[in-house]
C-alpha cells in the first residue's frame, strides 16, 4: 500500500518538471510589413520589402525580405558568431561589417527592453508590450510567454540584430513590433509561425561562395 501512495507523487513531480523545461521554438516565423507616415509614400514608390520569412533553428536563423524589387537574404551562423548577406546569383557572401565591433566597443550597451504594463490580444496571441526609447526613435515589441527562442544556443554576445535577441526580451518572440521615428512607422505583424526541425546544413554558406566582408549595397 505504501508504494501506491507515491506514485500519484512521483507522476506529479514528472509533471511538474516537463512544465519547468520549456519547449524552445524553432521553425519558420513569417511577417508582413507595413509603412505609414509622411515618408511612406516616398519608400512605397521605390517598391520596397513587404514581407520577412525567418527560418530559426539551434542558435542560427536565415532571413528572407520578399515582396519588392530588391530581395534580400541574411544569415546568422551561431559557429562564426557573424551574420552574412548572401548573393545568390554572384555567389558571394558579405560578412557583417569589421566597423560593427569596432563601433561595439566604443558605444554604450545597447538600451533594455522593459515591459510598459499593457497586454492584450494580438489575433489568437496574448501578448505583453515591450519599449525602447531611443534620441530618435521608438520600438515597441509585442511577445507572448508562449514562443521564446533557446538564448543558450546563440553565442554570449552574438553578433546579430535579430528581434528575439534584444536585450530585456529574454529570447521571445515578437508577434509584432513598430518602430516611430520622424515621420515614418514600420509596423511588423506575425502571419503565420510553425514549428518545424532544421539540420545543420540548412544555415552553412555553399563551399563555392566567395565571403568577402559586408558590401553595403548587398
Amino acid at each position: 500500500m505504501r508504494y501506491l501512495l507515491l506514485l500519484p507523487l512521483v507522476s506529479l513531480t514528472l509533471i511538474l518538471s516537463a512544465q519547468e523545461t520549456p519547449e524552445y521554438f524553432e521553425g519558420i516565423l513569417k511577417y508582413k510589413i507595413e509603412l505609414e507616415g509622411e515618408q511612406a509614400e516616398f519608400i512605397l514608390a521605390n517598391n520596397p520589402n513587404q514581407e520577412m520569412r525567418m527560418m530559426v533553428g539551434d542558435g542560427n536563423y536565415l532571413v528572407q525580405l520578399m515582396g519588392g524589387d530588391y530581395p534580400k537574404t541574411m544569415m546568422f551562423i551561431a559557429d562564426s558568431n557573424y551574420e552574412y548577406t548572401l548573393d545568390m546569383e554572384g555567389q558571394r557572401a558579405f560578412r557583417l561589417s569589421p566597423h560593427f565591433d569596432l563601433n561595439k566597443e566604443t558605444h554604450e550597451e545597447e538600451p533594455e527592453a522593459m515591459p510598459t504594463g499593457r497586454t492584450g490580444k494580438i489575433g489568437a496571441y496574448q501578448c505583453t508590450e515591450y519599449r525602447i526609447e531611443k534620441e530618435d526613435m521608438i520600438l515597441l515589441y509585442y511577445v507572448t510567454e508562449e514562443y521564446r527562442v533557446d538564448l543558450s544556443a546563440f553565442p554570449e554576445v552574438p553578433r546579430s540584430k535579430a528581434m528575439f535577441l534584444v536585450p530585456g526580451l529574454e529570447g521571445r518572440i515578437p508577434i509584432r513590433t513598430i518602430k516611430n521615428s520622424a515621420g515614418l512607422t514600420v509596423t511588423t505583424n506575425l502571419v503565420s509561425m510553425n514549428r518545424q526541425e532544421f539540420v545543420k546544413e540548412n544555415f552553412t554558406i555553399p563551399a563555392e561562395f566567395e565571403v568577402k566582408w559586408r558590401d553595403y549595397r548587398y
